[in-house]
This record gives C-alpha cells, structure tokens and sequence, in this order.
C-alpha cells in the first residue's frame, strides 16, 4: 500500500520530482567582434591593405598628407536585443603603433557611420563608402598622446545612437569609417580583425537592460522574491528550476524600478501572465498579507479567466493594495476573502 492523495502528511503524498536548470539572470552585455575591416587611401595602389593585421588611419612616412579611411564593419544580427534595450555602445580600438609620445596634443579622428557592406577582399584603394547611417555630422575619437612601445593601449568611442539607429532601421550590419580630417604628420594604426590577439581586434561593446518585459506565473504559492532586483522573479523554493508567484512577480518589478533612470521607467510597461498549467478554477491562497502594487510604471496583470483563477485573501487580510503612485490593470480573474475590519477596499484598495 502506497499513501494516496488523502494522505494528511502532504509531503508524503504521491508526487514527481522534476530536475531543470536555473534559467540565468538576463544578459545584459554583448560584445559585438569585427566581422570585416581595411583600409583605402587616395593615391595609386602599392599595396593590398584587405588581409593586414594593422589598419592605417595615418603613415607618415614622409610629410607628404596621404588621406587614408578605415573601415570596420560590425555583424549585429548576434544581438538578442532591441534598440531601446541598448543601454550604450562603445567602439574599442587597440593600438599597433602610433608616433604620438605622451606630452603630445591628443590627435581627434573623425567616425562617421555607414550602411554599406564592405568585403575587405575586393574594396578597391579609392573606395568611397556612399550611404551614411545618419545624414550629417561624425563623432570624433581622441587618440591621446602615448608611447610608440605602448602597444595593446586601447581607445573607446561611444557609437550608442549608431548602433540604436542600425537596429531601428533593421540593419544587420554597421560599418564605421574613421579618418583623420587634418595634416598632422602622425602615424596611427590600429590593430585589425586579422591580429592573432582575439582580445585586441575591434570590437563594440554594448550594455543592455536587464530586466525583462513579461513575468509569467508559473506557482500558485503565496512566496516572495528570494532576490528582487535581479531580474528574474525568482521565489527560490524550487531547487532546479525557477518559481515565480504572482507577489514574487510584483516585487522584482517594484525593485526593478527603484533602479531604472527616468528614461527608461517611462520606456517600461511590465506585464504578469500566468502559464498554462494555472487554469481550472485555481487558487492563489494568500498567507494573511496583502499583495502590495507601489510601483510607478504601469503594470498590467493578464489572467486566465474570471472563472479560471481565483486570489483568495482567506479572510485574513485585504486582497491587493494599489498605491496612490501606481498604475495597474488587472483583468481575467476573482478576488475573493478580503477582509479589513472597518477599512474600505477588502478586495482591492486604490488609492
């Protein structure tokens, strides 16, 4: 004889134990590698630039001023983000060699962005890239004064609006020109995508949010965020797998709030569903304390069905709270069992 579902030890009852990995906090950085680079200059070709390991802004071999562009292209398509997800971006450029010296006044490059593929296996000497990302201007990469035996130094550029831009105008590929608008006999060379260092090729670096759009239900226990602010609206009572209750849900996005600049509060409208296996008239038993909704942004919580799943304050304590800065919709489900003595709102209090 086996203890049935009646048995009074609910822990001795029958039961299926499934093992699952913890889903990861969400990503919020990418590094986005060159996925193709040269360089051209406006004189007769002496050389094929396509396959060096080195891309020459400047060389001045002589004083004569040969105008050399760079041009670096970048794969977006690995991003698992969208453009209003991109916290910022930045370009990073390792050093090869550069006739800078410290005490030297910084040398400006001038960036512009492009829409153009380029194949570094037959862009000719003279190539003229011919359509810009953005219709006017360029951002400007300061090249400090550093010591020709300083290789591996690294500069950054913030390229965020191109790369937000790319992805609004839903570009794949962004390829980032850099040239020096002026005279100055310098030598500058970067390292190109062809350097054995991995960790020294061109890259962008993109920070995205980390916080997620949707949090889905998956328990009908009354437990709180084991770690609100992390992202996940993780309760933490399951060993192997994620366990997000309706008040677990509605704690990490009060404290995913609490963290986000104006802009992006203003960006954000998190929404609490519940997964497939909470149907059927349900049960959300409250453990005598109300769900509390405070947070500034508006939330909006999708149930099942009027029928199909119940929040039930037991008698113990009023149901939901929503404060007087908060903002919810709440549709596709009963509360029932609020209780508040001689207070108004044992269902739902709005302030």
């Amino acid at each position: 004889r086996f203890y049935s579902k009646e048995h009074t030890n609910p822990g001795e009852r029958p039961s299926i134990n499934v093992a699952a990995t913890v889903p990861p906090p969400p990503t919020s950085e990418y590094v986005v590698p060159v996925s193709d680079d040269t360089f051209v200059r406006r004189l007769d070709p002496q050389e094929d630039y396509s396959a060096g390991t080195t891309l020459v802004v400047k060389e001045a071999a002589n004083e004569s001023y040969v105008d050399r562009r760079a041009y670096i292209e970048f794969d977006l398509s690995g991003l698992s983000v969208g453009s209003t997800d991109v916290t910022d971006a930045t370009l990073e450029l390792w050093v090869e060699s550069t006739s800078l010296v410290l005490g030297d006044s910084p040398l400006s490059l001038s960036v512009t962005a492009w829409r153009d593929d380029i194949d570094e296996a037959s862009i000719e000497f003279d190539d003229t890239l011919v359509s810009p990302l953005q219709s006017s201007g360029g951002d400007t990469l300061t090249l400090p004064g550093i010591a020709w035996d300083d290789a591996g130094t690294s500069v950054q550029l913030t390229v965020t609006d191109w790369v937000t831009t790319a992805l609004d105008q839903g570009l794949d590929r962004l390829t980032l020109q850099i040239r020096d608008l002026g005279n100055r006999n310098e030598t500058v060379r970067f390292y190109s995508k062809e350097h054995t260092n991995p960790g020294e090729r061109p890259s962008i670096n993109v920070a995205a949010r980390w916080y997620a759009d949707t949090f889905v239900v998956n328990s009908l226990a009354d437990l709180s965020d084991a770690d609100p602010g992390d992202g996940v609206a993780d309760a933490g009572s399951y060993d192997y797998s994620l366990q997000t209750t309706l008040r677990s849900a509605i704690e990490e996005i009060d404290e995913i709030a609490r963290r986000l600049t104006v802009a992006q509060l203003a960006a954000w409208q998190p929404t609490i569903s519940f997964a497939e296996g909470i149907r059927g008239g349900q049960r959300i038993e409250l453990g005598g304390t109300e769900i509390d909704i405070s947070t500034p942004v508006p939330v909006t919580i999708v149930g099942p069905g009027r029928d199909e799943l119940v929040i039930d304050a037991g008698g113990s304590s009023r149901a939901i709270y929503v404060a007087s800065n908060a903002n919810v919709t709440i549709s596709g489900l009963t509360i029932t069992g609020g209780s508040t003595g001689t207070e108004s709102g044992a269902g739902i209090r709005n302030d």
